[in-house]
């Protein structure tokens, strides 16, 4: 367990600092300071709102019915908002610099 949180914490950190890279190239060098920390609050709004919304599921319901309630309405939003904008996601990775 310990070595596959381990190897998930490496691979989420690489994919992280491509898709900051392949983000801020389209950032003016003046702002980037700007767009990092709109990223970062984004991101720790985004966690508050998982945390609170499992919260809520918890309560409703016992604990291994609600972390796959949560886990599933995770994967449905990133496929629905990764197909649904795929064609504005594609040039921003997909980029000859």
């Amino acid at each position: 367990m310990q070595l596959l949180c381990f190897l998930i914490g490496i691979f989420n950190g690489c994919s992280y600092n491509i898709r900051v890279s392949a983000t801020q190239s389209y950032v003016d060098n003046k702002r980037q300071g700007r767009f990092n920390g709109t990223v970062l609050m984004l991101a720790t709004v985004g966690t508050l709102l998982g945390e609170l919304l499992a919260g809520i599921a918890v309560a409703a319901l016992p604990m291994r019915e609600a972390l796959a309630v949560m886990m599933g309405v995770t994967a449905a939003v990133v496929m629905i908002l990764l197909t649904a904008g795929r064609r504005q996601v594609r040039p921003v990775y997909n980029r000859e610099t």
